[in-house]
């Protein structure tokens, strides 16, 4: 179909909502793993204590990494941040999977588990803000109406996350101790790189900060610079 850069049937709206909906499955099936790996007999086995210990350094970065953000995202762009959350997650869950062989060494464990943490939060920060900053700059009408649809979209893809997830733990896990327990942390890993691919088709002017003269969420005049 012919694209106006304000119509919801424009590709590059389609490849952002592709993106989004992806974005919200990773994010989401992590929230759902974590615990499950971490609690599991076959996995970390941490006490309930511990599992939540292991979360504060997501809470941390959460708190902190939006600061340093606002710095980057300007310097670099948002397509850049957004690959850079992409990257995080991609580390975090091709990570995970292999602290099993830490659990006895807490010595080991606990600082890998504040690493994967702090990193999970710099993805979260750097991702959301980024897709929502590409989605917007890249409209120029229908903005309600472009916003309201990519939520409807990433709802339907939060709710079939820890469905999939949680299903894809329990069968590896139904008969003990297996190699593909990290086939759900290797799922999320394949749609990182989805993500990453999904954002190659953004157009650079979406990247792009708009100037006080631009109305809604048009982009930027050609000339600007591109990042």
């Amino acid at each position: 179909m012919c694209a106006r850069h304000g119509s919801i049937a424009s590709p590059w709206h389609g490849v952002g909502l592709s993106a989004q909906a992806v974005l919200h499955f990773v994010v989401i099936g992590m929230a759902e793993l974590f615990p499950l790996y971490a609690s599991s007999p076959t996995g970390l086995r941490l006490h309930e204590h511990e599992v939540g210990l292991a979360l504060a350094p997501l809470a941390v970065s959460l708190f902190t990494f939006p600061f340093a953000y606002v710095a980057l995202e300007k310097r670099y762009g948002a397509r850049a941040m957004l690959r850079l959350g992409w990257t995080a997650f991609l580390l975090v869950n091709a990570t995970l999977p292999q602290l099993r062989v830490l659990r006895d060494t807490p010595a080991l464990l606990w600082p890998s588990l504040v690493a994967v943490g702090l990193t999970r939060g710099v993805g979260g920060n750097s991702s959301f803000p980024s897709i929502s900053l590409l989605l917007n700059n890249l409209l120029t009408e229908n903005l309600g109406a472009v916003n309201g649809f990519a939520l409807s979209v990433s709802s339907l893809s939060r709710a079939a996350s820890p469905l999939i997830c949680g299903s894809l733990f329990s069968a590896a896990t139904a008969r003990g101790e297996s190699p593909i327990e990290a086939l759900p942390f290797y799922l999320l890993c394949v749609l990182c790189l989805l993500g990453m691919w999904l954002s190659t088709f953004l157009p650079p002017r979406a990247s792009q900060r708009r100037t006080a003269t631009q109305p809604g969420g048009a982009p930027p005049v050609e000339d600007e610079v591109h990042r």
